[in-house]
């Protein structure tokens, strides 16, 4: 450890090895290769690769678009920004259902009338990697003829409680390699879907992007070195105070790039398996232990049985959140606030929802904190922040 900077933890990290670094400058496996593999371990029959998550969910948006008139997509009112953004980029029209703030799921009592004639699609979200309940919103949406876009971006390896994948349970899903994801290769996207219709409409579509170049696989190298040295406890407080580099920060932004995955993002990927389940086996292990400590002070009731990309904290008020969060040995120990507002509180969305309140997405965007879990998370890491937990859990 240098010993001027202070243990800091990141709130969300996929760690990169040096060996993971070296091969992706040497090896030779190509994206054929990592689409193989990827289909063969989730057990699905078409799967295609591109730059983000984001880009993946507009893809399918895309596709989806060609097969129906519909123009609506139902999502929570409380989820990443990115989901809405994707809908706009795919020219479509963001709808939204009401959350139980108990598990961050649909409200089950508000999803069936959300679900309208105009519903193209509705996305349930394994939010931070807690599960939804993805079969009885399929069973609805499917009865009033919409799709089902499952939203496995932040739950890689996590598997439904009949032993599904996540993301592989609706008409199609997407997973982001991102570099606060289960595992990462800097940034990249994977759709995945048992449909040969929807995979028939996927397929031009993506055949229609333009490829990660050259430049973008030199860029992706850097990434992974970048993630490598600086998402380190040891370092990250140095990035952590750069304010350019934007790191935590949530936006609503429809314009970014939508590619085909390049090679060099593939190489970084050559033993994803392994590194897949031994990150989410410590992210599960931390959530676990964490529940344990905290089981009393609000922790969302969802089981988390699946690996918690982030543990969600439902605090008791905006007060105490505001000075957990303020609390500088708080930010050391990597617990952040969340999206900051529902849906319907995006500037960029003003008007799209006639004054239509979402009371539990907002109360959830006002209350909640998220625990790290990742890998870097030692033994110790969990006590001090069970111990903050507690100590603010009143704070006014």
């Amino acid at each position: 450890m240098i010993p001027f900077l202070p243990r800091t933890l990141p709130p969300a990290a996929a760690p990169i090895s040096p060996a993971d670094l070296l091969r992706g400058l040497v090896t030779h496996r190509s994206l054929g290769h990592l689409e193989n593999d990827l289909k063969a371990f989730f057990g699905v029959r078409h799967l295609f690769l591109v730059s983000s998550g984001k880009a993946a969910l507009v893809v399918i948006l895309q596709a989806l678009r060609t097969l129906s008139s519909r123009r609506e997509v139902l999502i929570p009112a409380y989820t990443c920004f990115s989901v809405p953004s994707a809908i706009v980029r795919a020219g479509l029209q963001v709808a939204l259902c009401d959350i139980d703030a108990d598990t961050l799921d649909f409200d089950p009592h508000q999803i069936e009338s959300a679900l309208t004639e105009a519903t193209l699609c509705v996305v349930p979200t394994h939010l931070f990697g807690g599960p939804s309940d993805v079969g009885r919103i399929a069973a609805l949406a499917t009865s009033r003829g919409a799709f089902v876009v499952e939203d496995a971006a932040q739950a890689m390896g996590g598997r439904a409680s009949d032993g599904r994948w996540l993301g592989t349970q609706g008409d199609v899903g997407f997973f982001s390699l991102g570099r606060g994801k289960n595992i990462t290769c800097g940034s990249g996207g994977i759709i995945l879907t048992q449909s040969d219709q929807i995979a028939a409409a996927i397929r031009p579509v993506h055949a229609g992007l333009q490829s990660e170049s050259a430049w973008d696989g030199l860029r992706a190298w850097f990434e992974a070195l970048a993630i490598l040295f600086f998402l380190h406890p040891t370092v990250y407080s140095i990035p952590a105070r750069l304010p350019f580099l934007r790191l935590g920060e949530t936006r609503f932004d429809s314009d970014f790039p939508i590619k085909k995955m390049g090679g060099a993002k593939a190489r970084f990927l050559v033993h994803w398996n392994a590194r897949l389940q031994q990150h989410n086996e410590a992210r599960q292990r931390n959530a676990m232990e964490m529940t344990k400590h905290l089981a009393e002070y609000y922790v969302a009731t969802r089981e988390w049985l699946t690996p918690a990309l982030r543990l969600p904290l439902l605090l008791p008020d905006r007060a105490a959140k505001e000075a957990l969060c303020a609390s500088p040995d708080a930010i050391r120990a990597g617990i952040r606030p969340m999206y900051p507002a529902a849906i319907h509180q995006i500037d960029e969305l003003a008007g799209t929802f006639q004054g239509r309140d979402f009371p539990a997405a907002r109360s959830v965007a006002e209350h909640l904190v998220t625990l790290p879990t990742h890998p870097y998370v030692t033994p110790n890491d969990l006590a001090v922040i069970a111990a903050l937990v507690q100590r603010h859990r009143f704070s006014t």
